[in-house]
């Protein structure tokens, strides 16, 4: 469900309602304050029996023994199989909280509720959950889609500018991928971002997720920018934000896309172009380790034999398909001379 002032309707707690008998509301410690107040007094006014369950803000939290922690609040409330996750916040809480429902008592429902641009987009669709380990990004996780997505841009208004851009990372990713026209309006928008982008972007990703669930081939295409963007979020241990990550290992995929002679001049431009309008940065932090960014690089999911493949591009909203798989093996020495074009 999409919609403006969503959460002013009793339509979407009737759909909650639905599913369990109560519920658990995992929350990073910014959003248990600004925003799960208002929604456990909602769900309490309906009679739905919720507890919260918070942990502390930021990527960091994102790993096992967080996840552990959560689980042993959980048994010790009495959250049994007959009850149900609400993850609400961003994509750490998305990803860590939907981790939980997919493994505790062995799997019960969830619903995600996202509240940053990031989450809308991108976390709350496809059913990857997992976290973080020392070795790279979402390395440990499962596929456990949630029942439903209650997305309301009014939670939109009081993000700082810093977290839009993360989620517009998501937003350029999905027009690169799937849509010249989307691309176009991105170029074009001044201001606020319309529901219509918002939209389009979650289509765009729903539509790769039901012909590739479990990432044998076409949903790949999503890791566009990821491969070398989180080994960059290993290399620095998080202090790079994921969509800053992203747009970096964006322009190094497209100069390895032209360089490696599929992708024009031209549409290189474009994208650099659009990289720089929405203030992305182009160089990378002065933090970065190289020997911990090639070992996270080789430990991709995408890597075979050690061997580091990428989503390369065609054209904007073209990928390239490598004998149907929609990731290219890159030389090492090639993957390497990207880096330092973004140095």
């Amino acid at each position: 469900m999409i919609a403006r002032g969503l959460f002013r309707e009793p339509l979407w707690m009737e759909k909650v309602a639905q599913l369990a008998g109560q519920f658990a509301l995992i929350t990073d410690s910014t959003v248990a304050d600004l925003v799960a107040p208002r929604l456990l007094s909602m769900l309490h006014q309906r009679g739905l029996s919720t507890h919260l369950f918070t942990f502390s803000a930021g990527e960091a939290s994102k790993t096992r023994r967080c996840k552990e922690e959560l689980e042993d609040q959980m048994l010790e409330r009495g959250i049994d199989r007959h009850s149900a996750v609400l993850a609400v916040g961003g994509g750490v809480a998305i990803d860590l909280a939907g981790f939980v429902a997919a493994t505790y008592l062995r799997g019960i429902p969830w619903v995600a509720i996202p509240t940053t641009l990031l989450a809308m987009v991108d976390a709350s669709h496809g059913g990857k959950v997992g976290v973080n380990t020392p070795h790279g990004k979402n390395l440990i996780g499962a596929y456990h889609p949630p029942q439903l997505v209650l997305v309301d841009p009014d939670l939109l208004a009081t993000l700082p500018e810093k977290e839009m851009r993360q989620g517009m990372a998501e937003v350029v990713k999905a027009a690169l991928i799937g849509s010249p026209q989307l691309f176009e309006r991105l170029e074009q928008m001044k201001g606020e971002i319309a529901i219509e982008v918002i939209e389009e972007s979650i289509q765009i990703k729903q539509r790769v997720v039901c012909e590739d669930l479990t990432d044998r081939g076409l949903r790949r295409l999503l890791n566009f920018g990821h491969t070398i963007g989180h080994a960059l979020e290993a290399a620095t241990e998080y202090s790079l934000s994921h969509g800053d990550a992203v747009a970096l290992g964006m322009r190094a995929e497209v100069w390895l896309s032209q360089e490696m002679g599929y992708l024009s001049e031209e549409s290189s431009r474009a994208i650099l172009k659009l990289l720089d309008r929405h203030r992305f940065p182009a160089r990378l932090p002065k933090d970065f380790e190289n020997k911990r960014f090639y070992s996270a690089l080789i430990s991709d999911k995408k890597s075979h034999a050690r061997t580091p493949r990428f989503v390369l591009l065609e054209g904007i909203g073209r990928p390239l398909s490598f004998d149907g798989a929609y990731c290219t093996p890159v030389p090492l020495k090639m993957v390497e001379e990207a880096v330092s074009w973004i140095l």
